[in-house]
This record gives structure tokens, sequence and C-alpha cells, in this order.
């Protein structure tokens, strides 16, 4: 059965990395919307992480009419009131840098003893006809006080937050040791078993 190829609805190189390395052992190969001339920043709007993923999606499958992949995923803060959410690479500023983003966290989370935080995220998949599925996952953690682990680019928060029941960040694990256990794994993990489970003529 030949694989079904999907278009992933993200500029974010490493994003990609991680989800075609997470994709790796599914019927389904995995291409950046960039690879089809779409470098177009599609729509992220939404309150949701589901609405967000969705659009992102809906985007690149209107535009290529083939089968399209997207995520969105947000780091939700106790102590900031769920801040910042959907917001996550933005509420820094519009564009702002990993760093400004780290330094930004930092400075709201100053003198905050509750350091709880999960990181919730959701896949969206999208057909040339314009039916969808979502899929979501999300883990508990906790906010450092200073940056962990080597930088990943465009993953700012890979240094700040450690999952429940780890002592390391995501920054200081291996992708392959952070795709056993993340949001976006557990998210993707759904969509394999859907992949699996579901037979269509477009597969």
């Amino acid at each position: 059965m030949p694989k079904l190829e999907l278009l992933l609805a993200t500029q974010n190189e490493n994003k990609a990395k991680e989800i075609a390395l997470l994709l790796s052992d599914a019927a389904v190969t995995v291409q950046t919307a960039r690879s089809r001339g779409i470098t177009d920043a599609a729509p992220e709007d939404g309150t949701t992480c589901e609405a967000n993923a969705l659009a992102k999606a809906k985007f690149i499958a209107t535009k290529t009419q083939c089968w399209a992949l997207a995520d969105d995923a947000g780091l939700f803060i106790e102590a900031l009131d769920g801040q910042p959410g959907v917001r996550s690479a933005r509420w820094a500023g519009e564009g702002a840098s990993d760093d400004t983003i780290i330094k930004h966290t930092l400075q709201r989370l100053k003198g905050k003893t509750d350091r709880r935080a999960y990181f919730k995220g959701a896949v969206a998949l999208v057909n040339p006809k314009g039916e969808h599925w979502l899929f979501t996952g999300e883990i508990q953690g906790t906010i450092t006080t200073a940056p962990i682990g080597p930088a990943r680019a465009r993953l700012p928060y890979d240094q700040l937050f450690i999952p429940e029941g780890k002592t390391q960040t995501f920054a200081e694990m291996s992708l392959e040791e952070k795709n056993q256990i993340s949001h976006r794994a557990e998210a993707l993990q759904k969509l394999k078993l859907f992949l699996k489970n579901t037979n269509t003529p477009e597969y």
C-alpha cells in the first residue's frame, strides 16, 4: 500500500524534525509546505490550540489540494492564570527572539513560588475534501528559574520546562527521549492509531 503524503503546515524546522521522527513508523511521508513553494504564514488567530491547528491545516490543504497536517501548542502557567497559552510564540512581542521569550517568561514569574505549568498540543489532519480530524495531548510539569540545556531554535520553552516525574528539561533530553513523553507525541500517537485503523480510498 502506498504511503499517504502529508504536507506539514510549519516553517519551524525543529518542529518539522520532531513530527517527522514521531511519524517515522507510520504509513506516511511528511514534507513541509515549503517544499511545495508555500511560504505564506497560515492564520493563527484562534483562541484554542485546536482552532489554530485546524486553521493552519485547512490553509495548506486548500492551497495545495493535498492532505495537510498542522499542530499548535501552548504553555499554560498556573501562576500566570494560564498565560501564555495559545500566544506562547507571541506573548513577548511579535517576532520576539527565543532569548527574549525566555527572559520575558522568567521575569513574569519572578517571585512566584508556584512553578506548575503544562503543555497542551493539538494536531489537525485535513484532506483535500476539507474533512478534518483533531488529536490532542498534554503534559504536566514545572518551570525552572533559569534556562537549562542547549537551545533548540524556535523551541524556547524546552529550556524552561521540566516534565512531571523527570529531573531534566526538554532541552536536556534527546529528541528521542522528548518524543516518548511530550504533548506532541501523545497527540501524534492518537493520529497514528487513527491512520492505522481507518481505511479511505485516498490512502
